[in-house]
């Protein structure tokens, strides 16, 4: 099985080190790339391919959710140490795929494999659905088309 490509937007270097023991306590099958910025998350999804992307909602030159526009159908998870509804419904509605809050207990951590899990598999299942519906379509026309020639051909005269 491929290892999971995760970028990881996080300007706090303690969160980062948790997460980087997560991933090794567990034995997660992850390439996990970790960036501070705004901006270089931005690159590097310019450059690489992620299966998902893990985004600190407060960075110092600006918010992760400013870039959900940018991830080009990359789902995104939200992790926030301020955590409201207020941005969370924000985050969803621009859509991020999910958002986990980062509690003092360090619960957060406990439930991001199983959220990076649930979302690319619901990324995948949506890719497949909308492949299905393109498919659909296609013989949808098709069908369409052969119907068409077939009263065309029921027009002919056999005896002319």
């Amino acid at each position: 099985m491929e290892k999971i490509k995760v970028l990881l937007l996080e300007d706090n270097e303690l969160d980062v080190e948790a997460i980087v023991r997560l991933i090794k306590a567990q034995d997660l099958d992850y390439d996990l790339k970790t960036v501070s910025t705004c901006s270089e998350a931005r690159q590097c999804l310019s450059e690489t391919n992620y299966d998902v992307a893990l985004l600190d909602s407060h960075v110092p030159d600006a918010s992760g959710l400013s870039i959900l526009s940018d991830l080009g159908g990359v789902p995104a998870i939200i992790i926030t140490g301020q955590g409201d509804e207020e941005t969370a419904v924000r985050a969803l509605k621009d859509g991020a795929s999910d958002y986990l809050v980062k509690d003092v207990s360090g619960m957060y951590l406990h439930l991001l494999p199983t959220v990076v899990r649930e979302t690319i598999l619901k990324q995948r299942l949506r890719k497949e659905k909308d492949s299905a519906e393109r498919e659909r379509e296609k013989l949808f026309r098709d069908l369409e088309k052969a119907h068409r020639e077939l009263k065309a051909l029921s027009r002919i005269d056999p005896l002319t």
